[in-house]
């Protein structure tokens, strides 16, 4: 009966979630303006019900911005910021990091619910985790409600602004990539995006203060950006053998879109778009690698890290100089052991020209980070 229930829910979740539901609706109806309300017949349900959350949203923001009107004037103690790639092991690294209690970080429900989740949380969480599947449709990996989340969508919810348009309007993509780096956005768009960072990150500090662990892959092209909001700001990146991030990339770029798009996936132009957005992360990460000040960046290999856990978290921490590890060590000893009998996705092997391809691409990722091309 329980694996019935979970298909269930996986397959509610694929075909209603509506991808801007946190969004207040006037805005949200500003960004579907500007797409020319083009959405296809099939994804009419999530629309629908999309007004119907965003309609929510816009009442309880209200109500929200009244009984908190000081929240975001929060202190916010040096953030450290978790960078790599789509499926280069972020999600497992942001997992490991969380452990610590010491740290705080967005969860799934906040990063959904940017404006209203002191309001909204108590009422809708419980029913959320219970509708949840246990685990990511995408990759197996366990899930919830209240497990660490990335802060993309929470930006996105906020100012509109990401690279993850990009799933839900699939055939304007390209134009949203700018949202990467903001390299080639205007100077009016960086300064509400950094608004709509430092303006979530308050909210989550006046809950309970802790330094804060964020984790969204775009923030890998952001390191000028984040410094100038944050020049105490420490990071860790974690980095993975390329041949096997574009495999899982171009799955997760379907998934994805299949399940928050409103458009239908042009699916013969993810393989273009991943290694393009792969590129242009890293030539904004090696340009802006040399700005983090020492000791405010540690780095690493998925493989290892997936490998020998502990130690690698423990070689983290040394090297950031984060709170003494033996605190958090038999805690993140037994969420290790949890993770044992997980199994990674298999992918079919890639055809001559893709490697070639990638290699060319991806030339400076293969020798920087010694992978056989």
């Amino acid at each position: 009966m329980e694996p019935a229930i979970e298909r269930l829910k996986a397959l509610l979740i694929t075909r209603l979630t509506p991808p801007l539901a946190g969004m207040p609706l006037g805005q949200s109806l500003r960004l579907l303006w500007d797409n020319d309300f083009d959405i296809d017949p099939a994804n009419y349900p999530k629309l629908a019900l999309h007004f119907v959350c965003s309609s929510l949203t816009s009442l309880m923001k209200w109500r929200e911005e009244r009984l908190y009107p000081n929240a975001a004037n929060a202190e916010i103690p040096p953030p450290l910021f978790v960078l790599g790639h789509y499926r280069s092991g972020t999600t497992l690294l942001h997992n490991l990091l969380a452990v610590d209690r010491r740290f705080a970080f967005p969860t799934m429900f906040r990063n959904y619910n940017p404006h209203t989740f002191r309001v909204f949380e108590p009422i809708a969480a419980p029913l959320v985790a219970r509708l949840l599947p246990r685990r990511r449709i995408i990759d197996g990996m366990a899930w919830g409600a209240d497990w660490p989340q990335e802060d993309e969508l929470a930006l996105l919810m906020i100012c509109g602004m990401s690279p993850y348009l990009g799933f839900i309007f699939s055939r304007q993509a390209e134009r949203y990539e700018r949202y990467l780096s903001f390299r080639d956005a205007t100077q009016e768009e960086v300064e509400r995006w950094q608004t709509a960072v430092r303006w979530f990150m308050q909210r989550l500090t006046a809950i309970d203060g802790r330094p804060l662990i964020l984790k969204s892959p775009p923030h890998t092209a952001r390191i000028r950006l984040l410094l100038e909001l944050f020049p105490k700001a420490r990071f860790v990146h974690v980095y993975r053998e390329p041949y096997t991030v574009f495999r899982s990339s171009q799955k997760l770029f379907e998934g994805v879109t299949r399940m928050v798009g409103l458009q239908r996936p042009a699916v013969e132009r993810i393989p273009g778009r991943v290694l393009r957005q792969y590129r242009l992360m890293y030539d904004a990460y090696f340009a802006d690698r040399p700005l983090i000040p020492p000791g405010q960046l540690h780095e690493l290999r998925f493989e290892d890290l997936e490998r020998k856990p502990l130690l690698e978290i423990e070689r983290t921490y040394a090297s950031l100089n984060l709170p003494d590890f033996g605190e958090v060590r038999p805690a993140l000893t037994k969420y290790v052991e949890s993770l044992q009998g997980y199994r990674k996705s298999e992918y079919p092997p890639l055809v001559e020209a893709q490697r070639r391809q990638i290699v060319e691409e991806w030339r400076r990722n293969f020798e920087e980070w010694g992978y056989a091309a």
